[in-house]
C-alpha cells in the first residue's frame, strides 16, 4: 500500500471526518444554498467569513500579515502589452516543463504509466490494454489541451506566487492541476451546452463521442486530486492534506450547484420564474468562480500565506472571474473579432435560450410587451436570425447590454480596491492589476 493510500485510510478511519462526510451528502444542496445564500448574493466567497473558517495556525514559513500596501507606484504599472509577454512565457514554461504531462502522459506506454493515474497496478501487472486507456482518455484530453487556450488560471497562480516574492516552482503542480481539471469542465461542458465548435474546431464530443468525452472529462477530476495527493503526501502535514481535500470537495459541490442552475434556467420552457439579478450574480459566482477560486486557494495554501491575505485573493479571483463571463456574454451581442475568424454570428447565447445577465435585467426592466416577445424567442427549439435580431433589439431597448458591461466594470474595480493593500508593491502586483482590467478590455 502506498502513502497516498495510507493517508487515506487513516482519514476515513476518523469518526469525525467520516460523520462529516455524511452530514455533507445528507443537507445536499437546499443547506448549501441557504447557508451561503447572504453572502453569495453579495458576491462574497465561503472562505470571506471568519465564523465559517477560523484563522489558520501560523505555520512555519507563513507570511505575517501584511498593512497597507496601497495603489502602485507610477514606475510598477504594467501595460497590457508587458503583461502579455509574461503571460506567454508562462504558458510556454507549462509546455517546456511538461507539468501536464506528468499528470496524464500523452499515452500510455508501459505499465509504469500507470502510476501517473493509479495507486495500484500490481493485481493486473502486464494485462492491462494500454492503446485503450490512451485513446480513451489522453487522446481526447490532449485533443483539447493542444489547441491552446487562454490558460488563465494557472497564470494567475504564478502571479501570486511571484507577487508575494515566491518562486513559480512552488506552485507549478497546482497550476497544471487546476488547467486539468478546467479541462475536464468544458469537456463536460459543451455537452451540456451542446457546444458544436470549442476554440475553433469540432467540440470533443463530436470527434470521440459523448460516452468517451464524458469518462474522460470526470477523470480529470479524480485524477488531478490524485496527483495532488502524490506530489504532496510526504511534504506535508496530515492537517495541511485534509485541508486541501476539503477545499477542493467544497469548490466542486460549488461549481455543480451553479451548473445546476445556469442548466435549469436554460430550460426556459421549463422554469417557474425568471431568476433575479442576484440570483444570476449567484449562479455565476458558483459556475464560474469556483474553479479559479480553488486556483487561488489551494495556491495561497501552498505558499502559506496568510487567512487574511488568502481571504482578500479569493474574492479577488472570485469577482474576475464573474466579471469575466459577464463581459463575454456582452460580446456575444456585440460581436467580436473571434466570430468573424469562425464564420459565426452574433447572440449565439440567444440563440440557446441562456438566461445571461443581459436576458435577465431585460425581462425585469422592459415592458411587458417586450418581456413577452422575448420569453417566446428564448423558448422557440429552434431560431431563425429574424428572432435572433429581434431579441437583440429587445436587449438594447432595455439598456441591458450597457448594465450588464457597467457590472463587469464595477466588479473588476472592487476586484482589485479589496486586495492592492495586501500585496507587497513591485511588478508583479502591476501585472494582477493589468490581468484584472484585461478582462472588460478584451475584444475576444
Amino acid at each position: 500500500m502506498t502513502s497516498s493510500d495510507n493517508f487515506l485510510s487513516d482519514l476515513l478511519k476518523k469518526p469525525a471526518f467520516t460523520l462529516a462526510i455524511s452530514a455533507l451528502a445528507g443537507f445536499g444542496i437546499g443547506f448549501l444554498y441557504e447557508h451561503n445564500k447572504k453572502r453569495y448574493l453579495n458576491l462574497q466567497t465561503p472562505s470571506s467569513n471568519p465564523a465559517e473558517t477560523p484563522p489558520q495556525k501560523k505555520e512555519r514559513g507563513a507570511a505575517p500579515q501584511v498593512t497597507q500596501y496601497g495603489e502602485i507606484p507610477a514606475n510598477l504599472v504594467v501595460t497590457i502589452e508587458e503583461l502579455s509577454v509574461i503571460m506567454d512565457q508562462y504558458v510556454a514554461l507549462l509546455d517546456e516543463r511538461k507539468s501536464i504531462e506528468e499528470i496524464i502522459p500523452r499515452a500510455f506506454k508501459t505499465e509504469e504509466d500507470l502510476r501517473h493515474v493509479w495507486s495500484n497496478i500490481e493485481y493486473v501487472a502486464n494485462a492491462n490494454d494500454l492503446p485503450s486507456i490512451t485513446k480513451g482518455v489522453s487522446n481526447p484530453v490532449w485533443e483539447l489541451i493542444d489547441r491552446g487556450g487562454r490558460r488563465w488560471r494557472p497564470i494567475l497562480c504564478f502571479l501570486i506566487a511571484q507577487a508575494f516574492e515566491r518562486k513559480i516552482d512552488e506552485v507549478l503542480h497546482i497550476a497544471s492541476l487546476i488547467e486539468l481539471v478546467h479541462t475536464g469542465f468544458i469537456m463536460i461542458d459543451d455537452i451540456e451546452d451542446q457546444v458544436e465548435i470549442r476554440r475553433g474546431q469540432p467540440a470533443i464530443h463530436n470527434i470521440y463521442g459523448f460516452d468517451n468525452t464524458i469518462n474522460a472529462g470526470c477523470f480529470m477530476y479524480f485524477v488531478s486530486w490524485f496527483s495532488l495527493l502524490k506530489k504532496y503526501d510526504n511534504i506535508l502535514p496530515k492537517h495541511k492534506l485534509t485541508r486541501l481535500f476539503k477545499i477542493y470537495i467544497q469548490e466542486m459541490n460549488n461549481t455543480h450547484v451553479g451548473h445546476a442552475w445556469g442548466i435549469y434556467w436554460h430550460n426556459c420552457d421549463k422554469i417557474v420564474h425568471i431568476p433575479t439579478e442576484n440570483q444570476y450574480l449567484l449562479m455565476a459566482t458558483h459556475r464560474y468562480g469556483t474553479l479559479v477560486r480553488l486556483a487561488v486557494r489551494f495556491t495561497c495554501e501552498i505558499l502559506n500565506l496568510s487567512y487574511d491575505v488568502q481571504k482578500k485573493l479569493v474574492t479577488f479571483s472570485e469577482r474576475i472571474a464573474v466579471a469575466f463571463q459577464i463581459h463575454t456574454d456582452v460580446l456575444d451581442i456585440i460581436g467580436r473579432t473571434e466570430h468573424a475568424e469562425r464564420n459565426e454570428t452574433i447572440g449565439n447565447d440567444i440563440k440557446k435560450g441562456r438566461m445571461t445577465l443581459i436576458v435577465v435585467h431585460s425581462l425585469h426592466h422592459g415592458s411587458f410587451e417586450d418581456k413577452a416577445k422575448l420569453i417566446d424567442i428564448l423558448k422557440k427549439p429552434e431560431k431563425t436570425e429574424e428572432d435572433i435580431r429581434t431579441a437583440i433589439e429587445i436587449v438594447n431597448k432595455s439598456d441591458s447590454i450597457n448594465f450588464a458591461r457597467n457590472k463587469a466594470t464595477a466588479l473588476i474595480q472592487e476586484a482589485w480596491d479589496g486586495v492592492k493593500d495586501f500585496i507587497p508593491n513591485n511588478k508583479f502586483k502591476g501585472c494582477l492589476k493589468t490581468f484584472a482590467e484585461a478582462f472588460t478590455a478584451r475584444q475576444v
